[in-house]
Parts: C-alpha cells; sequence; structure tokens
C-alpha cells in the first residue's frame, strides 16, 4: 500500500496537529490501523484494531511508510483559493503519492463552487507539496504556483516539463514532482 520513496521521512505513528506533523513530533500507537478505500470512495477511512471507524481529527498519521493526511485538514491549505471546494467526511484521510527525505507530494480532489451550483460535482487533483524542513506547504493550482514553488527550491529548469498553460493538469505536476523528488 506504500507509495513512498523513502521510509524514514517522518517516524510512524499519529500526528495531532499540522505543527506537529511539520516539527516531526509524534504519538506511538499500539496497534496498526485498517487503512482502507471504500468502494467508489477517493479517500481513504482508517479503522483500529477492533474494526471501529476512527473518530478522532488526527491530522495525519504515518504506517507502514504510508503517509496518510486527514481530507478536512488538507482543506485548510487550499483556503486561500475561494473558487475551491473538497468534499468529503469528517474522518477520511489522503494518502501520500510521493516523498524524499524533506518533502511529501499528496493530489487532492477539488471541484469549483461554479460547476457545484450549476449540479456538477465533478472533482480533479490539484497538488500539495509539504516541505518539513521549511516548515511550508505549496498549492498548485495554476502554472505560476508550480513555477514559484520550482524558483523557490532552486530546480527552476524542470519548469520545462510543464506546458504552460493557466490551469495546468494535475497529472503534468505529478510527474514534475516526482523528477524532483527522485533527483534530491
Amino acid at each position: 500500500m506504500s507509495f513512498s520513496q523513502n521510509s524514514t521521512i517522518l517516524p510512524q505513528g499519529i500526528y495531532k496537529t499540522y505543527i506537529d506533523f511539520m516539527n516531526k513530533k509524534v504519538i506511538k500507537y499500539n496497534e496498526p490501523f485498517n487503512i482502507k478505500m471504500p468502494f467508489g470512495a477517493f479517500y481513504y477511512s482508517l479503522k483500529d484494531s477492533t474494526n471501529t471507524k476512527l473518530k478522532t481529527p488526527y491530522f495525519a498519521i504515518v504506517q507502514n511508510d504510508s503517509i496518510l493526511v486527514r481530507v478536512k485538514d488538507l482543506k485548510e491549505r487550499f483556503k486561500s483559493n475561494k473558487d475551491v471546494i473538497i468534499k468529503s467526511g469528517e474522518f477520511e484521510y489522503n494518502l501520500a503519492l510521493y516523498n524524499n527525505s524533506n518533502e511529501i507530494y499528496f493530489e487532492q480532489i477539488v471541484c469549483s463552487k461554479s460547476a457545484k451550483y450549476i449540479g456538477f460535482n465533478i472533482g480533479y487533483p490539484k497538488g500539495v507539496v509539504f516541505n518539513l524542513s521549511t516548515n511550508r506547504s505549496y498549492i498548485f493550482m495554476e502554472y505560476d504556483d508550480v513555477k514559484s514553488y520550482l524558483k523557490s527550491i532552486g530546480k527552476i529548469n524542470l519548469l520545462e516539463h510543464l506546458t504552460p498553460k493557466k490551469k495546468i493538469d494535475a497529472r503534468e505536476v505529478a510527474k514534475l514532482i516526482k523528477m524532483h523528488l527522485e533527483i534530491n
């Protein structure tokens, strides 16, 4: 179930808050969680050893090299973009796609408010990078967001792998981030 490239990025356990996550402050747990993606869902749910759904709003859980962040908490990272709706339950988690020793990449399914109001509920993926060494998160909604991020990490040359258009293709961004994380 692991998509990560490096198992030592975060210690295994529970991260109660975003600040705990960014500072690698972990709470150890005794029994592993049962991690499942329900049929037809975008997100994972967690159950304890008694098969009871986890109903504590932890920011993140790291287990067996899998990094999961609560979807509602990822929503907070998108608050600056007023055009976005993220539909999820209170205790659903998103699995990291890629990571290296300093950064973790997620994709979040978002829906525009205008599409929601006219009856469409079709989501599209957008990327989020958590940089644990700088304690910053970056959201990739548009081409300029990716450009700004690559410039901040001194990898502007990777921009040649991304088609320059206002609304970006998340698959292109994911490939670009994967290249960056594997190079580091």
